[in-house]
């Protein structure tokens, strides 16, 4: 009979440890699971963050970009304002130089209406000269405005600025745009 008890003994000894064997085993198998999983969230949650860093950058390279060449087209634009500005007075200048020396040298009894039709002219060379500078002007403000969205500046300056005129004084910008010369003889 004993060794019916210490065989019965060792069984559940037995069956005891395989019990705890199996325990420690699963656990330590979820704690690897949990593990496991933990360190597929961080790096994918590291990837994603990458991903999104990545993108914002190139973002702002794009805009950088974009910026740049916007800001390269104004100055450039700028640029050939001032030249043709400058282009333009000194074509005024010729003209006006061009008056005087026919003043001084075109001395006749009609000689006047002679200059007065010459400076009419000229004066009509000067405006359809500072009409082609603004429109030109303003097709490259347009062009600007266009690349950069606004286009709100434009609409209220661009009918007065073909006459020389400010937009509120556009109305009566038609009229008095002749240069009175006044020549004795």
């Amino acid at each position: 009979r004993r060794m019916v008890e210490c065989a019965q003994l060792k069984v559940r000894h037995l069956k005891q440890e395989e019990i705890e064997n199996r325990k420690y085993k699963s656990e330590n198998k979820s704690e690897a699971t949990q593990k496991k999983g933990e360190i597929k969230r961080r790096a994918a949650n590291k990837e994603r963050e990458l991903k999104e860093k990545i993108a914002i950058e190139e973002i702002q390279n794009v805009q950088k970009e974009k910026a740049k060449r916007i800001e390269i087209r104004q100055k450039r634009n700028s640029h050939r304002r001032q030249e043709q500005s400058k282009i333009s007075e000194a074509d005024m200048k010729y003209i006006k130089d061009q008056m005087g020396n026919r003043n001084t040298s075109d001395i006749s009894p009609d000689s006047g209406v002679i200059v007065s039709l010459s400076a009419e002219s000229t004066n009509l060379q000067l405006t359809e000269a500072q009409i082609k500078m603004q429109a030109q002007q303003d097709a490259e403000l347009e062009t600007d405005q266009a690349m950069t969205g606004d286009s709100s500046a434009l609409s209220s300056g661009t009918s007065a600025s073909y006459t020389g005129a400010s937009p509120e004084t556009s109305s009566t910008a038609g009229q008095g745009m002749t240069e009175n010369i006044n020549i004795s003889i």
